[in-house]
């Protein structure tokens, strides 16, 4: 189990990545966010002590990969939503494929969908943009 304090000092650096990554070239910002995801789809089960960890960090590498892939390609964070209703239904479909009884089964869906959001949340981060251009129009709204 990982320190608290190191865990504190992981996710100030993560931060740190994103806003510097931000401001330059956009595959870099793409990286960053996807790595990011990574971590957190491996972490996150743990975290919580979730029953089915190893089928829920592979449900929230997919939801970081469809995210940034479909952002990528369309340009259109609509899609990543669309994408995150596919999670929540291959989320009880994971509930279903379980062999050990299903134990604590509200905790694992609420904790697997409540995963999906964060990370897709995290893709709009590649909604915004790059450049200090992009991320002043979004901080003062013009």
């Amino acid at each position: 189990m990982l320190s608290k304090s190191f865990r504190a000092v992981v996710t100030a650096t993560a931060s740190a990545g994103v806003g510097l990554t931000a401001f330059g070239d956009r595959p870099l910002l793409i990286t960053t966010v996807a790595g990011m995801g990574g971590i957190f789809a491996l972490g996150w089960p743990g975290l919580l002590g979730l029953p089915a960890r190893q089928g829920t960090s592979v449900l929230l590498l997919a939801t970081i990969a469809a995210g940034v892939s479909l952002q990528w390609l369309t340009g259109d964070l609509a899609y990543a939503a669309l994408g995150f209703g596919v999670v929540v239904v291959a989320a009880f479909v994971l509930q279903l494929l379980r062999r050990d009884g299903r134990p604590r089964l509200v905790e694992s869906v609420a904790g697997a969908v409540t995963g999906a959001a964060v990370l897709t949340s995290g893709v709009g981060w590649l909604a915004v943009g790059t450049g200090p251009s992009r991320l002043g129009c979004c901080w003062w709204g013009r």
